[in-house]
């Protein structure tokens, strides 16, 4: 009888601890659950691909959330990293002696010598002085010697001599700036349309559209965008 009392014991104890473990799910990133078996203290015992047996389920559901946090940062980053190409920059885009031109984030241009700011009250248009020189007109033709005198090759503005590289900077500045696309996008569509108007009231006017117009007018169109799209 002593002996089938142990026996009892013993077996109600192996009896205890396999209703102590338990199959839970466990949703350690709060999507799909996966099975796990908890033992009596916690410590995970078979499930969840074997990867926590022997630790306790409150690791295995930190180590979980940690693993979904770090997803969704390095989501979230590339997100980020995407948008920023997207996000406008102010670019320095020239350095020389106490000179220095900004394209700011909108897209606008900063000229300082020093400390003193410097207006473009003629716009910011770089143009070489080539394109001066060609323009036939005499104070255009005095400028380019003005600009040439220095050593330089083009003017901003009217104002602001530049050499080549530096024009070219400002250039891909402004180029690059989503501020400027968009405005050069609207502009574009605006002059294409106004464009595309003014042929079709031609073509009423004279009772007949000639396919030869049509080509050359296309022609023309697609030349003033890509011009403006350039920022020439």
């Amino acid at each position: 009888m002593s002996e089938m009392r142990k026996i009892k014991v013993r077996f109600k104890k192996t009896e205890a601890r396999a209703d102590a473990d338990k199959w839970i799910t466990v949703h350690p990133h709060s999507g799909k659950g996966t099975p796990a078996l908890i033992g009596e203290d916690g410590t995970v015992k078979a499930g969840m691909g074997g990867k926590f047996n022997g630790k306790h389920i409150s690791q295995a559901k930190n180590e979980g959330n940690s693993n979904q946090k770090s997803q969704s940062g390095q989501e979230n980053g590339k997100l980020s990293n995407s948008e920023g190409k997207n996000t406008p920059k102010k670019v320095e885009a020239v350095k020389r002696g106490d000179l220095t031109i900004t394209v700011n984030e909108d897209g606008s241009v900063s000229v300082m010598k020093g400390i003193d700011a410097i207006d473009l009250p003629f716009g910011e248009k770089i143009s070489s002085v080539e394109e001066l020189e060609a323009s036939g007109s005499k104070s255009n033709k005095d400028l380019a010697k003005v600009v040439r005198d220095r050593g330089l090759t083009h003017i901003m503005g009217g104002r602001v001599a530049l050499n080549s590289a530096e024009a070219a900077a400002i250039k891909e500045a402004k180029n690059n700036n989503p501020n400027v696309i968009k405005k050069r996008e609207a502009m574009a569509k605006s002059v294409k349309e106004n464009m595309e108007r003014d042929n079709e009231i031609r073509d009423i006017k004279r009772g007949y559209k000639n396919q030869g117009d049509a080509a050359k007018d296309k022609e023309n169109i697609d030349r003033v965008v890509a011009a403006i799209m350039r920022g020439d």
